[in-house]
């Protein structure tokens, strides 16, 4: 339980359900934009396990995406532990106490996160 808690405040909750063999909410995707240092959203930027199912490689996708959408925001006008205080964690929350995004797919993250942030054009990455 300790090491769980400490992943979850780390940023790194979904890898650690990955390593568990369990399923990753949708929610636990945002954890590292959430809880992550600036260091380790430059790293999610590319990281990623390829060796991991193709479904799976699309969420790191995803946050590899949002990673640089957030160290964006913060470059542009924002400290970023206070865009993760003001937008990134209570996304997070709401993410987990809404049961409908359990059929979410990457895409949909995406959007409601760029939503979030204020993206009005979303920058030219792909997924």
């Amino acid at each position: 339980m300790v090491r769980a808690c400490e992943t979850f405040l780390s940023g790194r909750y979904a890898e650690h359900l990955l390593a568990h063999g369990q399923g990753v909410p949708v929610w636990a995707w945002t954890n590292l934009l959430a809880h992550g240092s600036a260091d380790d959203l430059g790293a999610a930027r590319t990281a990623g396990d390829a060796r991991a199912p193709d479904a799976v490689r699309l969420w790191y996708s995803a946050r590899s995406y949002l990673s640089a959408e957030v160290l964006d925001r913060v470059s542009l006008h924002r400290v970023l532990s206070q865009l993760q205080a003001d937008v990134l964690i209570p996304l997070e929350l709401e993410l987990a106490s809404c049961r409908a995004t359990a059929w979410w797919e990457p895409s949909e993250l995406v959007a409601a996160a760029l939503l979030r942030l204020g993206v009005r054009r979303p920058s030219q990455r792909l997924l």
